[in-house]
């Protein structure tokens, strides 16, 4: 149960990305993977085991929303910003969990 509140509360750092400014699109995009890392750990933080298996569903679910997103504004193709979260995200989750891996008390 704890894995998949982890993978909500990451799903829902994510959508903070709504708040970054999308006229500057390096801005945007850093500003996405360093959300995608910071919910990947928040994420594995909070399943606490399995952090890699649940990094992934959150990667899963940031594709769904970058598809979601795009077809939400009735777009054919996705624009960049659906490409930074569906295609840079899922992996910055993964560096997220790994840092949370490596930072992990040992007693744990």
């Amino acid at each position: 149960m704890r894995g998949v509140l982890g993978v909500l509360i990451g799903a829902g750092v994510m959508l903070l990305t709504r708040f970054l400014p999308f006229d500057n699109i390096a801005a945007s995009i850093s500003g996405t993977v360093a959300l995608a890392i910071l919910a990947g750990f928040v994420t594995a933080l909070i399943a606490g085991r399995n952090e890699f298996r649940y990094a992934g569903m959150l990667g899963v679910v940031m594709v769904a929303l970058a598809v979601l997103g795009m077809r939400s504004r009735g777009a054919r193709q996705p624009g960049w910003e659906e490409v930074a979260i569906g295609g840079c995200g899922p992996l910055a989750s993964f560096v997220g969990a790994g840092l949370w891996l490596l930072s992990k008390p040992r007693g744990k």
